[in-house]
C-alpha cells in the first residue's frame, strides 16, 4: 500500500506543479506591469512638466515679438511716417505700459527676469519720451 501511495502522489503532484507555475508567471507578469505602469506615469508627469516650461517661455517670446512690433511702430511715428495713424501710436503706448508689461511681469519667475523687465519698462519709457519730444519738434518746425 505504500507503493501505491507513492504513485498516486506522483500522479497529483504534476498538477499542483504546473499550477504553481502558472500563478507564479501570472505574478510576475503583474509584477512587471506594475513596473511598466509606474516608469510610464513617471515620464508622463516629466513630459508634461517641460512642457508647461516650454510654453511659458513660449508665451514670453509672444509678448516680446509683440511688444516689438508696437516699439517698431512708435518709431515710425516719432520719424514721422504719414502711415501712421496718431490712433495707432495712443493705442501701442497703451498696450505697451499696461497691458504688455504686466503681461511679462506675470511671467517672470526670477529676481534676473525683474531686473531685465524694470530695464525694459525704463528703455520704453524714454522711447516714448524721445518720440513725442521728436514728434513735437517736427510739427513746429513745419
Amino acid at each position: 500500500m505504500g507503493r501505491r501511495a507513492y504513485i498516486a502522489s506522483k500522479r497529483i503532484n504534476p498538477i499542483y506543479h504546473t499550477a504553481g507555475k502558472v500563478i507564479f508567471r501570472i505574478f510576475l507578469c503583474a509584477l512587471l506591469l506594475i513596473g511598466i505602469a509606474g516608469f510610464t506615469y513617471y515620464n508622463l508627469n516629466q513630459l508634461m512638466g517641460t512642457m508647461d516650461e516650454l510654453e511659458q517661455l513660449n508665451r514670453k517670446l509672444n509678448v516680446l515679438n509683440e511688444m516689438q512690433t508696437e516699439i517698431i511702430q512708435i518709431i515710425e511715428f516719432s520719424q514721422g511716417d504719414p502711415e501712421v495713424d496718431i490712433r495707432v501710436k495712443e493705442s501701442t503706448v497703451y498696450s505697451l505700459e499696461d497691458y504688455k508689461l504686466d503681461q511679462l511681469e506675470l511671467l517672470t519667475v526670477d529676481i534676473l527676469e525683474s531686473g531685465y523687465l524694470r530695464r525694459i519698462s525704463g528703455n520704453i519709457a524714454s522711447l516714448l519720451a524721445g518720440s513725442i519730444y521728436s514728434r513735437s519738434k517736427k510739427s513746429s518746425n513745419l
